[in-house]
Parts: structure tokens; sequence; C-alpha cells
């Protein structure tokens, strides 16, 4: 069916084998890439025009929806319109054919991370892990509080406080209402000078109020 398909190239052990160019000559990247799309362009032209038993065309069709954003991401075209690797790394790039969820991110500017991101939340008493959420790579801080809290929920544990990391500030459970969970947060860093260009607060969820530099208080509006 491959072959019928124009697809041959790709239906080997080896895309590399199957292209069997020299690396070393400057051309041979973009013969490789105008190849591996030439095939993937006639098999989706054959998904068009032929009919095919359905589990066949489906499993071949699952592959086309992966193939085609892959190459929106990866590939750029050069002034002559002939495709080139993009330089850098696209934004949301998905870097896994079998899991679609796998994500490039970073903690901080040093530490990257590759694939997902495991959150914890461990009884500082006993230091036991109470409840685990998972995301991908990319995904921002806060958006896998819901995800924890559900988990603390179905095991019916008591949460008195919370110590969460500033970046989770930013989830419902804190924004919505600040007496939903028990939060609390280590203040950012104090910058001296007329202008502080992000209040380092001591949040508390149970409070009513908000800890800033200079040893003031600031009232806080739970319905903001």
């Amino acid at each position: 069916m491959a072959e019928e398909a124009g697809g041959s190239l790709v239906a080997g052990p080896s895309l590399q084998a199957a292209l069997d160019v020299d690396w070393d000559e400057p051309s041979a990247q973009p013969h490789a890439l105008t190849m591996s799309l030439d095939a993937l362009s006639a098999v989706e032209h054959w998904l068009e025009t032929q009919p095919a038993p359905a589990e066949p065309a489906s499993q071949v069709a699952a592959t086309m929806t992966v193939a085609r954003p892959v190459q929106a991401q990866d590939l750029v075209p050069t002034p002559a319109g002939t495709p080139t690797l993009r330089h850098g790394v696209a934004a949301a790039r998905r870097m896994s054919v079998e899991e679609a969820e796998r994500r490039h991110g970073r903690k901080s500017r040093s530490l990257r991370v590759e694939g997902y991101k495991r959150h914890v939340l461990r009884d500082v008493d006993s230091r036991l892990i109470v409840a685990l959420g998972v995301t991908p790579a990319n995904a921002p801080e806060a958006s896998v509080t819901d995800a924890l809290a559900k988990d603390w929920a179905a095991q019916q544990c008591t949460l008195r406080e919370w110590p969460i990391d500033r970046a989770s500030l930013a989830s419902p459970g804190c924004t919505t209402g600040l007496r939903r969970w028990p939060f609390s947060a280590r203040r950012g860093p104090c910058v001296r000078g007329r202008i502080v260009r992000k209040v380092p607060c001591n949040w508390m969820g149970s409070a009513t109020h908000c800890g800033v530099p200079a040893e003031r208080l600031s009232p806080l509006n739970p319905a903001v």
C-alpha cells in the first residue's frame, strides 16, 4: 500500500537509509527534505483520490494529522522557496509522535525541562506525598493546582495550609476568592527605591491583609 500511495520512502525501518544521500554535501539536507515532503504530499493525494480499507486508511489519516503540524513547526521556506530546518524552537513544539502532549519547557533560564513536569504536594510533618499532578513541560505552574486539589480531595485529606510557589498564585483557586484554599507563599525580594516593580507580599489565603515593604499592611478584597 505504501508503494501504491507513493510513500515507500518512509515505509522502511530507517528513513536515513532510504534517503541514501551523502550528508557531507551542502545540498544533501535540502534534497532530503524535498524527497520527504514529496512522499508526504503523494500519500496525502492518494488518500483523497483512492478508496482504501477503513482500518488502514484511518491509521494513515491519523499519521497525516501528526505529519503536517510537525512540518509546519520544524520547517520554514527559504527566499528561493525551498524548505529548510527552522533555527530555534517553535512555540509549543511537538517533540514526540507517540506522545502528543510532550513539550519543551523551562523552570528557569538555566534549567530546561523536556517532556513533562511533575508537581508534588507533600505533607510537611510526615513527608508523605498526598497529591500529584503532571503537566506538559511548557504549561504554567498555576495550571496544575486544580488537579492537585482534586487528588487530595479524593483522599479526604484536611488541608490546613498550602505553602505554594509564587508562580502558582495565578491559579483559579488563588485568584477566584482568596479564601478557597488556605495557601501561603514566600514573598518576593524587596527592591529598594521609590518604585517596587513586583510588590513583595506575604500572601495568606485566610487573611484579610497583605504584608508589603516597610512593615505595612495592605487590605485585601476577597471578591477581586
